[in-house]
């Protein structure tokens, strides 16, 4: 028997549960918000970047509606742009240029956003950023072989990654025992320049060095037809003309911190600045990096969870410098006088390119894990005075981080069929992917993807449509 004390603890221990529970059902009934703050949409999208972005236009388009939901104050994802006051050009320093396919050409076309010729500077110094010193690596015609073994395994990126079962080993070796292996050392340092940041090259599986560098996306001997790549007069435009159209739709600074989710509905709780608001659609299109740390509030069940835990990431950041002292017009490659094959190890700055001010270049730095700011600055920095010889210091203009940039995951879990069970996700409990994890061949690409996924999407709304009034409050009705 419970003496009164201890029956008023079990009754208020009670009352405490039952209160709890109900708030957190009530922060999916529209009864708890003001009418202005429930959304009801086809299809919710995550993230505003290049894939994000595409996919909400494809979709407005088809007749859908739609709402975005971007955790930056602004669309655009990996386009950086700063604009320079003095001459009032708009300056790169993420996302260069775009491929000249038809899909890239209509989306820019529908927002009369025009394409010029990509700047890519006069010539190009290959060095040791660490010395200063120019280095030549080795180059031949192995990089042939390397083509066909990338086309077997990855021939359209838009497409996706799809893995014969098994998976052939090859694809799971050190990237450095794939080099031995087939011969072809002295292709090593161009798949390295054309992969990006990313692992180091040499401890990555060769998987991850095809989905980097191969011959359906890079221009390298043994590829498709080279098409030179295109840019804009400002690269945020496309972006900053799709984000006015969506209007209200575009949920600025805003981050889902609760979600119910079926085959039929989903609800998105989002913060969205200091308020909070409801979202009920019939899909979810995400297109952020798939790290546990993003999903976890999207009411992952074990089978989700089971595969996003898997997932790790590497870093990239991204800077405009000035009063460099480096060769107006020049861009500069790292190649390291030391190591194996001349490629350089993390963390480094991978890549400085010009601008088209004469003093101002942007530069691209990698890293394995995140990295503080500061210390990004701080070897981008050492790296262009040691190249220029000034003993004065470069100014940054502007700074991003792009982390996390490549998701990838051990040879476990690929032999254990990772990418076939992330494809058959498409569509589960209300949820497509598209994005970086999916395709790492450039924002081209990316929409290529994103617009295959389209139909699917559509049937999807069609089977589970959501009713008009399920965004009112029905209290007392």
């Amino acid at each position: 028997m419970f003496g009164p004390s201890e029956l008023a603890f079990c009754l208020l221990a009670i009352s405490g549960v039952v209160s709890a529970s109900n708030n957190s059902a009530s922060q999916f009934d529209p009864c708890s918000y003001a009418a202005a703050d429930v959304l009801v949409r086809d299809v919710i999208v995550i993230g505003g970047g290049a894939s994000g972005t595409y996919g909400a236009i494809a979709l407005k388009d088809a007749g859908r509606s739609v709402a975005v939901v971007e955790k930056q104050g602004n669309f655009g994802g990996h386009v950086n742009t700063y604009n320079d006051a003095a001459t009032g050009l708009a300056l790169e320093y993420g996302v260069q240029g775009y491929s000249n396919d038809s899909i890239t050409r209509a989306f820019f076309e529908r927002f009369n956003v025009p394409f010029i010729p990509l700047f890519a500077g006069v010539a190009q110094l290959v060095e040791d950023f660490n010395i200063g010193k120019n280095v030549t690596p080795v180059t031949g015609n192995s990089i042939l072989t390397w083509s066909n073994f990338t086309n077997a395994y990855y021939p359209d990126p838009a497409l996706g990654v799809h893995l014969p079962s098994p998976v052939p080993e090859d694809l799971l070796l050190p990237f450095r025992d794939f080099i031995k292996k087939y011969h072809i050392e002295d292709a090593a340092f161009l798949i390295w320049s054309i992969s990006g940041p990313t692992d180091n090259l040499l401890d990555q599986l060769t998987l991850y060095v095809v989905l980097g560098a191969n011959a359906a996306s890079a221009p390298i001997p043994g590829g498709a037809p080279y098409i030179p790549e295109v840019a804009t007069r400002n690269n945020s435009e496309v972006y900053g003309k799709a984000q006015v159209e969506l209007g209200k739709s575009a949920l600025l600074n805003s981050q889902v911190v609760a979600s119910q989710r079926s085959n039929k509905s989903v609800k998105l709780v989002v913060q969205s600045g200091s308020s909070k608001k409801l979202l009920i659609a019939s899909q979810v299109l995400y297109s952020a990096p798939i790290i546990l740390d993003n999903l976890n509030t999207f009411d992952l069940d074990s089978r989700e969870h089971d595969i996003f835990k898997e997932v790790y990431y590497t870093a990239w950041y991204t800077t405009l410098v000035t009063d460099t002292g480096l060769a107006p017009g020049y861009s500069y490659e790292n190649a390291a006088n030391n190591t194996l094959y001349n490629i350089p190890i993390e963390p480094y700055t991978f890549h400085i390119g010009p601008s088209r001010i004469n003093t101002t270049f942007y530069a691209f730095y990698g890293a394995t894990h995140a990295t503080s700011e500061a210390d990004v600055r701080a070897a981008i920095t050492q790296n262009i005075r040691t190249l220029s010889g000034n003993t004065s210091s470069p100014k940054i203009l502007a700074f991003a981080s792009h982390t996390p940039f490549k998701q990838l995951v051990s040879a476990d879990a690929i032999r254990a069929g990772f990418y076939d069970k992330l494809n058959a996700l498409q569509g589960y409990r209300g949820m497509f992917y598209t994005g970086n994890a999916l395709d790492v061949s450039g924002s081209s690409s990316l929409y290529n993807f994103t617009q295959h996924l389209v139909p699917g999407i559509q049937k999807a709304v069609a089977a589970n449509k959501v009713p008009a009034d399920a965004g009112k409050c029905k209290r007392g009705w």
